[in-house]
């Protein structure tokens, strides 16, 4: 990025709508992560159970499958059955709906988007889940 994209404040300016995005600094967002665990700590996520109106999770993928090149949909199970992390990250439709319905930890300053999950892992400092 060069200087004359970057303003003041370290926002940048936002290409279609004509907004600024604010860019908080490490130390902000650290606190702000810190403050979003207090609020919503992961073990709230083990007294999780399905919905009683919970969508089929096999549906769900089928759903997905016909909008995706019909050749490429066998690779895509295959990688998915390899293990859980590399299920759950080819099923991101499912954990979204499943997820939709817990706390959410989402700032006041990001409560008008949509909310976005992240998932921890030991994997990419290790490389093992390849």
């Amino acid at each position: 990025m060069t200087s004359a994209q970057t303003t003041l404040a370290g926002r940048v300016p936002a290409a279609r709508s004509g907004a600024e995005i604010a860019h908080p600094s490490l130390a902000d967002r650290r606190a702000e992560g810190q403050d979003a665990s207090g609020r919503v700590p992961l073990s709230s996520h083990a007294d999780w159970h399905p919905a009683a109106d919970r969508p089929d999770p096999v549906a769900l993928l089928e759903g997905q499958n016909t909008t995706r090149e019909p050749d490429l949909v066998p690779v895509r199970h295959g990688r998915m059955m390899v293990s859980p992390f590399t299920f759950y990250r080819g099923a991101a439709k499912i954990m979204a709906a499943d997820l939709g319905s817990t706390g959410s930890s989402a700032s006041r300053r990001s409560s008008s988007r949509p909310a976005t999950w992240l998932l921890r892992s030991a994997c990419p400092r290790t490389k093992s889940c390849r």
